[in-house]
């Protein structure tokens, strides 16, 4: 079942499944390294407001709340 990344809880690996919203955004998370398919893990989430923090390979990136809406992962 898919979810938006922005539901998921702290400490969970799940994988994108597809990545919405115009061609300048989804430019920008394939130079981040988010693709669909890429297996990612959530970092920190306080769900109700702020960044998300996910590990991406060996990276840690902060993505806005309204950008991880747009990634949908199972």
């Amino acid at each position: 079942m898919s979810m938006p990344l922005s539901m998921v809880g702290e400490g969970k690996k799940v994988k994108i499944i597809e990545i919405g919203g115009g061609w300048m955004l989804k430019k920008r998370f394939h130079d981040l390294g988010l693709y669909e398919g890429t297996e990612i893990e959530v970092i920190k989430n306080d769900v109700t407001a702020g960044p998300l923090i996910i590990r991406v390979l060996d990276s840690r990136i902060g993505i806005g709340r309204g950008q991880a809406n747009r990634i949908m992962v199972e």
